[in-house]
């Protein structure tokens, strides 16, 4: 069996408000205060949290493992008040991994990808379980209830060294390009199909887009918390709407195409939960 994997994209910044530290905090479900502004984020009502932390370069200077000591850290070094501090990916995991797989592949990938090259990362694994989130109808009768098991992860466009953060960020100005997001995408996929291997597991995945593969289907929108929540209330968004006329193409699409035994079905990117 051959999937597309899931690997999304996002930029945090101090525009958004809490930057870093609120990103985390909601991934989380920890309790945080930035520094900067003196406020605090605490994402309480998390209780899907399988496993977090904090990935640091090893040549990062002792006392940095703290979170909240590492982003006080973090947030000295970012002058700007809207300063851009670095990426959020969202990847989903496979369901055919157990919890403790699931992190082993996380780790390999973000040091490989990050930590080795001396950029810090957070990560947090949500376990996604179909039966914890109540979802709107008008989501729900899209597509049969499946756990969504994710990995959060926030890494920093600033590296560090064995005296703390760097004073630039031109280094990191590469991983804001599309080549940096599209050998992220490959170095997954060559993590995931090693770990298949390894486990002896007849499932592999393909970093490459549909169109790239040359399959004839629609990409599902990503809904995130505020369209969820209003989705919740009955209320119809843009992002919905589009989340829905993607499932409905595409089984139109596996109607009309005939019965072949060499298609394979790729899987759909699910709700964030």
């Amino acid at each position: 069996m051959l999937t597309t994997i899931s690997l999304s994209s996002s930029n945090v910044s101090r525009r958004q408000g809490g930057g870093a530290v609120g990103a985390y905090s909601y991934a989380s479900g920890q309790k945080f205060r930035d520094s900067r502004t003196g406020k605090t984020y605490y994402s309480s009502g998390r209780t899907d949290v399988a496993s977090c932390g904090l990935i640091l370069p090893p040549s990062a200077p002792k006392g940095l493992e703290d979170p909240q000591t590492f982003f006080d850290a973090w947030n000295q070094a970012e002058k700007r008040k809207d300063a851009s501090m670095g990426h959020k990916y969202i990847i989903a995991l496979p369901n055919e991994l157990s919890a403790e797989q699931q992190v082993e592949v996380v780790m390999r990938f973000v040091h490989e990808n990050f930590t080795e090259a001396g950029y810090p990362a957070l990560y947090a694994i949500h376990s996604g379980r179909a039966d914890e989130h109540v979802k709107p109808a008008s989501i729900e009768a899209t597509r049969q209830r499946e756990d969504n098991p994710h990995v959060h992860i926030i890494a920093s466009a600033r590296k560090i060294d064995e005296h703390g953060f760097q004073a630039t960020k031109l280094d990191g100005r590469a991983t804001y390009k599309r080549a940096f997001l599209l050998a992220l995408r490959k170095s997954w996929a060559d993590h995931l199909n090693a770990t298949f291997e390894r486990l002896g597991l007849e499932i592999r995945v393909d970093h490459r887009s549909y169109k790239d593969r040359g399959i004839d289907r629609t990409p599902t929108a990503h809904i995130g918390p505020k369209a969820m929540a209003l989705e919740m209330r009955g209320k119809k968004t843009a992002v919905g709407d589009r989340y829905r006329n993607a499932i409905q193409q595409n089984r139109a699409r596996e109607v009309q195409r005939p019965r072949d035994a060499s298609y394979d079905k790729t899987a759909e990117l699910e709700v964030e939960r």
